[in-house]
This record gives structure tokens, sequence and C-alpha cells, in this order.
């Protein structure tokens, strides 16, 4: 090809070119300008789907109005329930609950007596004896309670006895503790036999007594009635059930020390019994009507 007719041709493919190239930029521009004009105007905005609004956040303690009591919240969610030392409290596993509330001590004699006296129950025969109950006695937890007393009180205050899983996990938290206040024992920190005297301590007077939600005494003082009858655990190597005759009773008493104050202990009492170191607390699920029956402190 002569050397002129080269040079045209490469100018020309050059030209080609480059108008390919402004028309792009030319349809680039126009799709730009209007892009920006549908956003200007709200078109071609496509708005996120609304989802149901959060659940409000739950407060970790509450005032239950029925009977005054302070209660604090035990998250949803898995705990290790159970122990090594004995064969009733094998295997050792995850147990999974919903959230809820417990009392953060056990009932008190003040409260109790006042459902007996709106109820016209039986007071304890511990206090049919006196002619006016001191203060002192008042702040020292209900005893002397059967199973069916500890069973009306709460539902009396619109709550439940907690069942052996619920008492445990609000006792042991989600790591399993051995004791409230963590692995280890530690006879300063709660009612037992190597200070109580022999008798029941005011509720909540050990502050050192702390479970990992804020629950106190449920370590020594007195046992607590739980909702379930006394059975071996599924998986275990015993098999027994005393459904009908025997309810399990959790935490030990001021009579007691070191092993039977573990959260994973269990132990087992007919529903008639009563005694100066059987107590109770309850628990309560948040429901439709819950913001109603509760203040926040």
């Amino acid at each position: 090809m002569h050397v002129r007719a080269k040079i045209f041709f490469v100018l020309f493919a050059a030209a080609i070119a480059g108008i390919a190239v402004a028309g792009s930029m030319l349809v680039l521009a126009h799709e730009e300008k209007v892009i920006l004009a549908q956003a200007e105007n709200g078109a071609g905005n496509v708005a996120p789907q609304a989802g149901p609004p959060p659940a409000p956040a739950l407060p970790e303690r509450i005032i239950w109005k029925a009977d005054g009591a302070a209660m604090v919240r035990v998250a949803a969610g898995p705990f290790m329930m159970g122990g090594v030392r004995n064969e009733n409290e094998k295997p050792r596993r995850s147990v999974t609950l919903p959230g809820y509330y417990i009392d953060q001590t056990e009932v008190s004699f003040g409260r109790y007596l006042r459902f007996c006296k709106e109820t016209g129950r039986r007071p304890p025969v511990s206090i049919l004896t006196m002619q006016t109950v001191p203060e002192s006695v008042m702040a020292l937890p209900a005893a002397n309670v059967s199973w069916d007393d500890a069973d009306a009180y709460c539902k009396w205050a619109g709550k439940l006895l907690p069942g052996e899983a619920e008492w445990e996990k609000a006792c042991a938290g989600p790591s399993g503790r051995e004791y409230p206040w963590g692995n280890g024992w530690n006879g300063s920190v709660c009612t037992n036999r190597t200070n109580s005297g022999d008798h029941a301590t005011p509720v909540g007077s050990r502050p050192g007594c702390k479970s990992p939600y804020g629950a106190m005494d449920l370590g020594g003082n007195v046992w607590e009635w739980t909702a379930d009858w006394y059975q071996a655990y599924p998986g275990s190597k015993l098999n027994f059930d005393m459904t009908g005759t025997e309810r399990v009773v959790k935490g030990g008493s001021f009579f007691y020390s070191i092993y039977l104050l573990r959260c994973a202990d269990r132990y087992h009492l007919p529903p008639d019994d009563i005694s100066d170191q059987n107590g109770f607390r309850c628990v309560v699920t948040p429901g439709k009507d819950f913001k109603d029956r509760i203040g926040v402190p």
C-alpha cells in the first residue's frame, strides 16, 4: 500500500474510534443525569421493607406488685445442669430455658403472713404461738410451710414455684457454677451449719451469697420447695420415679454445710413435710399483661 494511503487509513480509523468514545461518553453522561434526577424526585428508590419493631429490653430487676417482692431476671438460653458428685445429679448436661424472673430472696414471714391474712390460710405453727410477731421474725424466711402452702402462696401472687431446672439455673448461672457465689466452698458468705447458731437469718442479709443473676440465699438458710417431683434425670444410670410421693427441694439449709448447699445437689421431701428448715420462692414468666403487674425500682 502507498505511504499516503496508509496514513489516510490510520487517521480514518482513529477518527472512527474517537467518535465511538465520544458517543459512549455522551450516553454515560445522559444516564448520570437521569439517575440524579430520579434521586432528587424520589423515583427509582426502593424503600427497605419495614420489619417488626425490636422488642423492648426487659428490666434486670422488677418489683412484683401483687406481693411487693423484688425479682431478678434470668435470661433465656442454655446452662449446664447437674453435677458429678452424686449419682442422682448425673448426667451433667446442657439445658435450655426461656427467660423468666425469680424472687430475689426467699419469701419472708412478713409477706407470707399478709397472704394468710388475705386468704384465711392457717399461719405456720411457729407463728401461732406468738401474741405479736416481732419485726425480726417478719424478716426471716417463711418456714414451717408445706409444699401446698408454698404453691398456694405463689398462685395467690400470680406466680409459680420454680421448676428444678429454673431454680438451678438461677443458682448456677449459664456456666453451671458449683455454688451461687462461684466454684469452691466459702462458709463465710452463706447461712450454714458453721455460723447459723441453728436458726435461719433474715432474707437477703448475706450479700456474698449472690448468684450470677443477683438472686440471694440460694445456698443455705432454708431448703426451697420446687414444682417438680423427684425423678431420675434422662440418661441417668439410676432408675427411680417418686412422682406423687416426694418433691425436689434445693439449696440446703442453716443446719447443713458444703455439699448439700451446691447448686446441683438434689434432695427430696414429702409434700406435707413441715419444718423450720423448709421455705420457698416464686418465679414468673413475662406474659401479655406483664408490664401492668410490675414496677421498676
